[in-house]
């Protein structure tokens, strides 16, 4: 029996060519972010963590992610954005191990090609026009 609908779709990655990348989408503030999804480790709402006295710029205190201590981070402070402070957390990984970073909302994963950028603490833009964090850069504005 013949199908008259039916067709089939065939990716190829071709070196030179960029790829696909995902990622986790969310918003701080009224500002659209993104993070690769495999720097992701996850998303929690209403963590416990504690104020941090004397923090460097960024740090608001720190947190208990899964049995592991980590700074928390508002990045509100680097975007020029006014965050709301949470409800979400979005642990990642940084260089030394989890950090925890507040977020607004989270929106979902995406899928999309990624174009580089120079401009701290971002290594992309994709989409319509979503900017992407890099973990390890903000790890370093905040001292840590």
């Amino acid at each position: 029996m013949e199908r008259p609908y039916s067709f089939s779709i065939r990716l190829s990655y071709r070196k030179g060519r960029a790829e696909l990348s995902r990622f986790v989408a969310f918003r701080v503030g009224e500002r659209p972010l993104a993070l690769r999804i495999e720097d992701v480790l996850g998303f929690a709402r209403e963590i416990k963590w504690c104020r941090l006295p004397f923090a460097p710029r960024g740090v608001v205190g720190i947190a208990n992610w899964r049995g592991r201590i980590c700074p928390l981070i508002d990045p509100g402070v680097f975007l020029d954005t006014i965050s709301g402070g949470g409800p979400w957390v979005c642990a990642c990984q940084g260089s030394a191990g989890p950090i925890a970073i507040l977020v607004d909302s989270v929106m979902g994963i995406e899928t999309g090609e990624i174009t580089p950028v120079s401009q701290p603490p971002f290594i992309g833009i994709y989409g319509e026009g979503r900017l992407v964090l890099d973990a390890k850069e903000i790890e370093r504005l905040c001292g840590i």
